[in-house]
């Protein structure tokens, strides 16, 4: 790895766009995104972007339930990240504090499937900076990655029935990726907590300049090779290129379910 220059944490920001896109074959989009106050609002395509900032959160969360159930439970989710933003901020995105959000998200949304008597959940992968960190949490089959010294590397861990065989030594990480498994999520927003714990996970590390950072729904990459996507992120297009890009490379590819990236640049 090469050598970076060290710059110090509090003279870092960075930049962030997002796209959702409803892709091909989907009628309505069940994703949704929060990014500096913006939500996808149900519509099909939308983006949005925002400068050079020195603190923000975003999150991309993936909708469960057909029909409306799924619209509504990612939306629920990224309001409550809209709302308690500042909370998480003014508390340095400590995990604790992260993880009450989570919660809070959570009783939301099963607050929603008891007062529609609708089974519905979403996925989330939540993204924080502040003061030159970067706070990561998850849970679900959303992903973080970071694109650094021309490789990427998957910061969250799927939570899979196939991700955990793939833990117990039963399934490779290739085979985990083509089986029916691979979207039978063990956890996620919309569980009664009566009955099980959801358990997001966490990490924090210190950002550096030139850092790129992805956040995307499972319409991405079940789509999109990692080769590709590394590809995409290596031409250093402006952050709505590389965005539009990502999502187009889906489509391209079959489109077959909502697609949903954020792109994040450490300046």
């Amino acid at each position: 790895m090469r050598q970076r220059k060290a710059v110090a944490s509090k003279a870092l920001k960075a930049s962030a766009f997002a796209v959702s896109n409803v892709g091909k074959l989907r009628e309505k989009n069940e994703d949704n995104f929060y990014l500096a106050s913006k939500i996808v609002n149900m519509k099909t395509v939308f983006s949005h972007g925002i400068a050079p900032s020195p603190q923000f959160v975003c999150c991309v969360c993936d909708g469960m339930g057909g029909a409306f159930a799924g619209e509504l439970a990612s939306k629920r989710a990224v309001e409550t990240i809209r709302n308690r933003e500042k909370h998480l901020l003014r508390a340095q995105l400590s995990p604790a504090q992260t993880q009450e959000v989570i919660f809070e998200a959570n009783r939301r949304v099963c607050d929603e499937q008891e007062k529609r008597r609708a089974k519905m959940g979403s996925t989330i992968v939540l993204f924080g900076f502040q003061n030159g960190a970067v706070s990561i949490a998850n849970l679900g089959d959303s992903r973080a990655y970071c694109y650094v010294d021309n490789k990427l590397s998957q910061l969250t861990t799927d939570h899979t029935q196939a991700q955990l065989m793939v833990r117990a030594g039963v399934m490779s990480a290739q085979q985990a990726a083509h089986a029916r498994e691979s979207h039978a999520l063990t956890q996620y927003l919309g569980i009664d907590t009566a009955q099980m714990l959801i358990e997001p996970e966490f990490r924090n590390f210190q950002a550096q300049k030139g850092d790129l950072y992805l956040l995307c729904s499972d319409g991405l990459y079940d789509m999109v090779s990692d080769a590709q996507i590394a590809a995409v992120l290596a031409q250093h297009k402006a952050l709505p290129d590389t965005a539009n890009a990502l999502v187009q490379a889906a489509l391209d590819n079959g489109g077959m379910d909502n697609i949903t990236v954020i792109v994040i640049q450490i300046h």
